[in-house]
């Protein structure tokens, strides 16, 4: 304990030197990021980040996706959609309600009427409207290379998983 205190004064007296600046910046730096990992520990992002949307026709993915984050609690809430459209609709109609807003999106590529593509392009035009940023990662059982290209044209794309999703993947994803 005296070691400790002795290093504190001596950071403490250098701290009207140019140097002693920079150190007393880097520990508020420290301070913060401590602040910042405790919050994170104590559920604080987690419980900010417990709602998810999956965008995806298949039935049977989406099913397997729900029971999943039900067992391994991976979110708090998720909602389902097997129409792009319907999806994009009601991030239109709640756009002003961030706690009506998901915090990730895990959105299909392949599916008819407005495939993942059509709904990105329709999401970037309502990004800047939203409340809340929301994560979207693209899952597909298809991971081609122009597809992977394409998507980091979408600012709101944060990445790629490939199906079958896991929790594991999840976790290491998201």
């Amino acid at each position: 304990m005296q070691r400790k205190r002795s290093l504190y004064n001596k950071i403490k007296d250098s701290l009207t030197t140019s140097s002693g600046i920079f150190i007393a910046i880097i520990l508020t730096g420290l301070r913060f990021f401590k602040n910042v990992m405790q919050f994170q520990y104590s559920g604080g992002f987690y419980n900010k980040m417990s709602k998810v949307f999956i965008i995806d026709d298949d039935s049977i993915h989406q099913r397997i996706a729900q029971i999943m984050i039900e067992k391994h609690k991976l979110f708090d809430d998720y909602t389902s959609f097997t129409e792009a459209e319907k999806a994009i609709i009601y991030i239109k109609d709640h756009k002003k309600d961030a706690n009506a807003l998901p915090d990730v999106i895990l959105l299909d590529l392949n599916m008819p009427v407005i495939d993942g593509w059509d709904f990105l392009d329709l999401f970037e035009n309502i990004r800047e409207e939203l409340k809340k940023i929301i994560r979207i990662f693209i899952v597909t059982s298809s991971v081609d290379e122009k597809d992977i290209l394409k998507s980091q044209s979408y600012s709101s794309v944060c990445g790629f998983i490939s199906k079958p999703l896991s929790p594991e993947i999840i976790r290491n994803t998201i």
